[in-house]
Parts: C-alpha cells; sequence; structure tokens
C-alpha cells in the first residue's frame, strides 16, 4: 500500500512541477509580448490547460527520455526499469507511447487491476517502476 501511495505523491510532485512550469512560460510570454508585470492577468483557463497538458507531456518525455527517471520519482526514491532494453528512436517510441497513455481519464487507477500493480502505460511500454529502497 505505500508503495502505491508514493507513485500517486510522485505524480503529484510531477504535475505540480508542471503547473509551476505553466505559470513562468504564460508569465514569460506576457512580458515578452509587451505587457508590464502588475498588468498581467489571469489566462483564459482553457489556454492554459493546453499549455499545462503539453509541459506535462513534455516534462515527462524529456525526462524520462534522457534520465529514465522524473524529479517526483526521485524525490520519492523510485526508479522506471525497462529503459536500458532500447536506444534512440526505440527508446523515443516507448517513452511517447507510455507518456500518450497517461492521458486515459481512468488510466491513473489501473494500478489497482493487477498484481504488480502496474498502470497501462507501464504495461504498454514495457516498463516497471520499482522502489529503489527495496532492491538494495
Amino acid at each position: 500500500m505505500v508503495y502505491l501511495i508514493r507513485r500517486f505523491v510522485a505524480i503529484y510532485i510531477d504535475s505540480l512541477i508542471a503547473f509551476i512550469l505553466t505559470t513562468m512560460v504564460y508569465i514569460i510570454e506576457q512580458i515578452c509580448s509587451g505587457v508590464e508585470m502588475s498588468k498581467i492577468q489571469t489566462p483564459d483557463p482553457d489556454n492554459l490547460l493546453l499549455l499545462e497538458l503539453f509541459l506535462f507531456f513534455l516534462y515527462f518525455c524529456l525526462n524520462e527520455f534522457f534520465i529514465k527517471s522524473t524529479l517526483g520519482k526521485k524525490i520519492l526514491k523510485l526508479e522506471i526499469l525497462g529503459f536500458d532494453e532500447y536506444r534512440g528512436k526505440k527508446r523515443l517510441k516507448q517513452v511517447l507511447l507510455r507518456n500518450v497513455i497517461r492521458f486515459i481519464p481512468i488510466e491513473p487507477f489501473t494500478i489497482f487491476l493487477n498484481e504488480e500493480h502496474r498502470m497501462w502505460h507501464d504495461m504498454a511500454s514495457k516498463t516497471t517502476v520499482v522502489d529503489v529502497r527495496k532492491k538494495k
């Protein structure tokens, strides 16, 4: 049960990072377009959501492709296994598949559908998230 909680906390941390990145990108875009800092307005929620989804996807893809993890997973001592089997274009396809599946609304709950506690994005990409502390 602790493993499941740690996975959900890791995704929460990563989502928070994506939100902070979104806010920063929005503010920088406003400043670059000539809006004074004191006159930056609240963004349109639909546009902000699209930007956040894009940055969320980009954050996960870049981190998983280059460092095979995310900040949330590193903080909670979780590791993704299965990327070492692939290099270059194959790894890119694996990472993209893993992250496209995350957008299926019920996907987070698929962790409860099997004994190994693997989500659909883990199974489809042939990866597994493990507790680094138990590996030692």
